[in-house]
């Protein structure tokens, strides 16, 4: 996942990314990007319960050092946390590889992305007591994806590699989190679904 910012924080942003490379605190005092600010700075930053992205719950502890104030805004999807960003509703999120593309084909300018900060597996879990041994077995199967998400992309370019043909799929759209896929496959709405982690547990 890449993190994004708006560039009317990318200096902010860039000393609470940069400042964690200081070997020591007589360097980090005497380099100005590791300054304490001297007028409180607050943050809007994005957040979704995703293992990958636990490293940035200790954001708002260390930006406090610098007098950066981070207030964490809670989001279910990475697409309603890039539509935020580039609305401007927050200045600083994560989300996947494709949201960049995704965004500045709607048209989105102000996106900066600073850093890599975390990688995850996506994978097919299929509803107990069906059986699936290859590629072939999905043509009669329900799956659910999550349409323009990164794990439906991967399972896109995997079903053409396998050599089917992915508009003869019966696919079901699933909105929202990974625990709609579960529910989904709990009522028998779909018979497997593209998933991430930690729903692949």
């Amino acid at each position: 996942m890449t993190l994004h910012v708006r560039p009317l924080i990318r200096c902010t942003c860039a000393l609470l990314f940069l400042s964690g490379a200081a070997p020591s605190v007589a360097l980090a005092q005497a380099d100005p990007l590791r300054a304490r600010l001297p007028a409180a700075v607050t943050v809007k930053q994005g957040m979704l319960n995703v293992p990958a992205l636990s490293p940035l719950w200790l954001l708002p502890e260390y930006a406090a050092k610098y007098n950066i104030q981070i207030e964490i805004v809670m989001f279910q999807r990475f697409a309603d946390a890039r539509t935020a960003l580039a609305s401007g509703d927050i200045q600083l999120t994560a989300f996947g590889p494709q949201d960049i593309s995704l965004a500045v084909s709607q048209g989105a300018r102000s996106l900066v992305g600073i850093a890599g900060v975390g990688s995850g597996n996506d994978c097919l879990i299929v509803r107990k007591g069906e059986d699936m041994k290859d590629w072939k077995a999905l043509a009669d199967k329900r799956i659910g994806v999550g349409a323009g998400s990164i794990s439906w992309l991967k399972f896109a370019a995997s079903v053409q590699e396998n050599g089917l043909e992915y508009g003869k799929l019966k696919i079901v759209n699933i909105v929202g989190g990974g625990g709609n896929y579960l529910k989904a496959l709990q009522g028998k709405e779909i018979d497997m679904a593209a998933v991430w982690h930690p729903f692949c547990a």
